[in-house]
């Protein structure tokens, strides 16, 4: 079959697109009356059966009911840049627009994430002194679907300091890790502190201390004892091949930790610290490879992982030899 008869966009009767950003994504309206006309505009669109049957059927559509419709087709380009994107793509494209996301701080930074114990594609996330619940899709790009709106921290009532207890309240979360044995049971880090919380399935996910006070971050995997010494955790994540073993962040650096089961949860460094820039293929990436402040492990995917720095994100994933970073 020869080549399809070059058309230019003048050739569609009242075609007009838009490209939304940097995500490339073609928004295209073609107004058509009849369907020969459509078919006449459009010439021979073998090569693309999917946008032909979608064009005619719009063209049919118009032609029964004898006024003009419009068809609207989405694309996304090949050749979409890899690499760290805008937190506001994070975010499902008809939500990141509402008021409750543009004037919050979840598009400036992200602290930390956080798994629900009861559904493995909800995530909690946290930045200063909020947080939210996003369900995780299969998109691409704005995969976040906002589930619940922005609210304070103060509502997790474990995080508020008892009465007459020395440890401040934590007031802002910096890293979250769950436990490889109970997936109600997490670790929360707060500058040099942690704290044991169990969560309950299902909404409000009521949350309760399992220690009663704070503990210093000298009395957990004796991290301020590695070099460069670990004394605050910025982010960690399970590792991708086992269950009880970590990953931990701090600064430019990364370090692998085994974490034990109940009753204690004894945790152990078994791999040193490394740079940054030997982890994820964040090595090209200079914002990235200097520190991070959050990191989320795909639901459907434990190879695949979401990083973020600053204002933005990468997607990454282990090929089996390979970082790659989509």
């Amino acid at each position: 079959m020869g080549e399809p008869p070059k058309r230019s966009r003048e050739a569609f009767q009242g075609a007009n697109s838009n490209v939304v950003g940097r995500d490339l994504r073609q928004e295209i309206n073609i107004h058509v009356g009849t369907a020969s006309e459509a078919k006449k505009a459009l010439g021979d669109t073998s090569r693309a059966p999917s946008r032909r049957a979608v064009l005619l059927g719009g063209a049919a559509l118009a032609a029964t009911a004898g006024t003009l419709v419009t068809v609207r087709l989405t694309a996304t380009d090949d050749r979409k840049p890899r690499g760290p994107r805008p937190l506001s793509d994070l975010f499902a494209f008809n939500q990141r627009d509402s008021d409750s996301l543009t004037t919050s701080s979840f598009m400036k930074k992200i602290d930390a994430v956080m798994q629900t114990p009861d559904d493995k594609k909800q995530y909690w996330l946290f930045s200063g002194s909020d947080s939210i619940i996003i369900q995780v899709t299969d998109r691409e790009r704005n995969f976040a679907e906002l589930t619940r709106e922005p609210q304070p921290l103060n509502k997790w009532g474990s995080l508020k300091a008892a009465p007459g207890e020395d440890s401040p309240s934590f007031e802002k979360i910096d890293a979250v890790m769950q436990y490889p044995d109970d997936d109600n049971k997490y670790c929360v880090f707060s500058g040099e502190s942690f704290l044991r919380l169990n969560v309950a399935d299902k909404w409000p996910h009521m949350d309760t201390r399992i220690d009663e006070n704070p503990s210093p971050l000298s009395d957990w995997g004796s991290l301020d004892k590695t070099s460069p010494p670990f004394e605050k955790i910025d982010a960690a994540t399970r590792a991708l091949d086992s269950k009880n073993e970590y990953w931990v962040f701090s600064g430019s650096h990364f370090l692998r930790l085994s974490v034990g089961n109940e009753p204690n949860h004894d945790a152990k460094v078994v791999k040193k610290p490394k740079s940054l820039s030997d982890w994820g293929g964040l090595a090209r990436y200079p914002s990235f490879a200097s520190g991070i402040d959050a990191i989320m492990q795909m639901p459907d995917n434990p190879k695949e992982y979401v990083v973020f720095s600053g204002r933005q994100y990468l997607r990454t994933a282990w090929t089996g030899s390979t970082w790659s970073v989509k």
